[in-house]
């Protein structure tokens, strides 16, 4: 007989966690796709399964000092229309969701699945977010990056709950976000890229720069941006092709069904290039 549980609160949870393995189920829209069969009947489940989906006491937004901290069942949609959500985490999530799945899905579910094309966990590369992963015997909190380690691989133990994301609040005066799909929006994207930069007397304070959907996880060398540190626009600009050599090596996508792995890369470098040029133009962060 399989075991399902609909827990109390997060202590019952983590319980049945440590007992039984299970599948977790959050706002499941993308389980829902990866188990659907032929005929669209009912998930025929064959393993133990949590649902999570009610579990209010992880359903929130906190501002910090320079960070907020989003709770693992906090649906996109709340996201979407909370002050403390930088601006262009929010620009990315008018585009990646229909309103259905943005009423129902969450940034805990975008990481569990570990989609290198997910347009979520791009923005918490790009702000740097620490998850917090509970079990009955310890809490982890580990950088997005060591969480992730490739297409549905990810470093969480079978007891783990994914239960807090936290991402910094830079103060950006640039910012940048784009996505390359079938549609403008609500589509799985070929290529993603999203930029954030802060200049000070048109010196580069703080640049960072993240590609999807162009690697097994998403791309972004914190090492090789502290290089750019300090230097000027125009001397960024003047470099543009070292730094498309650059990111030309790690961007190394595939050929599949929505795109081509030339295609991929082009484009990922051409918007490199266009966030780059854009820091010239003022925008409001």
């Amino acid at each position: 007989m399989v075991k399902t549980l609909m827990p109390n609160d997060l202590e019952e949870a983590l319980h049945f966690m440590a007992k039984e393995k299970p599948l977790i189920i959050n706002g499941g829209t993308d389980l829902m796709v990866q188990r659907r069969t032929a005929s669209e009947m009912p998930l025929n489940l064959e393993e133990a399964t949590l649902y999570l989906k009610h579990l209010n006491e992880l359903d929130y937004i906190k501002k910090a000092d320079q960070s907020v901290h989003i709770g693992a069942t906090c649906v996109y949609e709340t996201m979407l229309y909370h002050q403390a959500i930088p601006k262009l985490f929010k620009a990315c999530l008018h585009l990646f969701a229909s309103p259905g799945i943005r009423n129902i899905g969450t940034l805990a579910g975008n990481i569990g699945n570990a989609s290198p094309a997910a347009d979520g966990v791009l923005m918490l590369v790009l702000y740097n977010a620490k998850i917090t992963l509970k079990s009955k015997k310890e809490t982890r909190i580990i950088p997005i990056q060591s969480l992730i380690t490739g297409v549905k691989e990810t470093t969480r133990n079978p007891d783990e709950l994914i239960t807090d994301i936290e991402i910094e609040t830079p103060p950006f005066t640039h910012t940048y976000f784009k996505k390359i799909g079938g549609r403008k929006s609500d589509a799985i994207s070929k290529v993603s890229f999203a930029g954030g930069a802060t200049l000070k007397n048109q010196r580069i304070k703080d640049i960072r720069l993240a590609f999807g959907a162009v690697n097994v996880t998403v791309v972004r060398d914190r090492a090789f941006e502290k290089t750019l540190m300090g230097q000027s626009v125009q001397q960024l600009q003047q470099n543009i092709e070292a730094i498309k050599t650059h990111y030309a090596t790690l961007i190394r996508p595939i050929d599949d069904q929505r795109s081509t792995a030339r295609y991929r890369k082009k484009v990922a470098l051409n918007l490199c290039e266009a966030f780059i040029a854009s820091l010239l133009e003022e925008t409001d962060g």
